[in-house]
């Protein structure tokens, strides 16, 4: 069942206030930067309890035009998973750094959501390139199916309104296990392009990437399996 890992946006203001602010920070960059992401990457690595830890790199380019104050994050609430059922998930923010440092940041419930906003409201982002990491404990996003394991990642989403240069995902699957299957996605919802490598390290890890920019609205998803019975699965809960 594909885990709707999709909303990122851009952390938007429009407050009049802050144009000359905003102007006088895009002036320091070159005639030729534009406002994107330069890469967005994913680290993975699933548990034997079936939680999973994940790291995710955002790398931005800001000008001030889109990227004011931040990004955000949205992790969804539920799935339907295999079998049709409803079934809730979980998240616990373990730290949230911008260029190295910790920063400020808050969640808030949207609907099907969990938003999760990295910055702050008083404090305006220089002009230029900045790396966001977020790390997290995920719960109830491994699927089952057909006597295998399997986890369906949307590393990217598609709902940037800003290109994305390069998207790039790596899983360590749970120890004793193998990759018995494995896929990957380009472009916009619904659309199963295949501009992506990916390489096995070994039987337990495996690396993807993105062979083109994905365009605003695009996005990047995979999905791995491994032979089932090796996680301890806990009780299904259906709502």
């Amino acid at each position: 069942m594909i885990f709707s890992h999709s909303a990122h946006r851009i952390w938007l203001f429009s407050a009049v206030i802050f144009v000359g602010t905003l102007f006088s920070a895009a002036g320091s960059l070159s005639a030729q930067e534009a406002e994107r992401i330069a890469s967005f990457g994913v680290d993975i690595t699933i548990k034997a309890d079936t939680s999973v830890i994940v790291a995710e790199r955002i790398e931005v380019i800001s000008t001030g035009d889109q990227i004011k104050r931040g990004i955000t994050r949205d992790l969804p609430t539920s799935i339907i998973d295999a079998a049709g059922n409803r079934r809730a998930l979980s998240f616990e923010i373990s730290s949230v750094t911008r260029n190295g440092d910790a920063i400020a940041h808050r969640t808030e419930l949207d609907t099907s959501v969990e938003r999760v906003y990295m910055g702050a409201d008083d404090v305006f982002l220089p002009a230029g390139r900045h790396v966001f990491e977020i790390e997290y404990l995920a719960r109830g996003v491994i699927d089952y199916l057909d006597g295998r394991d399997q986890l369906f990642w949307n590393v990217t989403g598609t709902d940037w309104t800003l290109p994305i240069e390069m998207a790039h995902a790596t899983v360590h699957l749970p120890d004793g296990s193998r990759l018995v299957g494995l896929s990957a996605y380009t472009g916009r919802a619904g659309v199963l392009g295949s501009d992506f490598t990916f390489n096995n390290a070994s039987d337990t890890i495996v690396h993807f990437d993105t062979i083109r920019e994905l365009n605003p609205g695009e996005g990047f998803a995979i999905r791995v399996s491994w032979p089932g019975g090796i996680l301890h699965r806990p009780q299904a809960r259906a709502e």
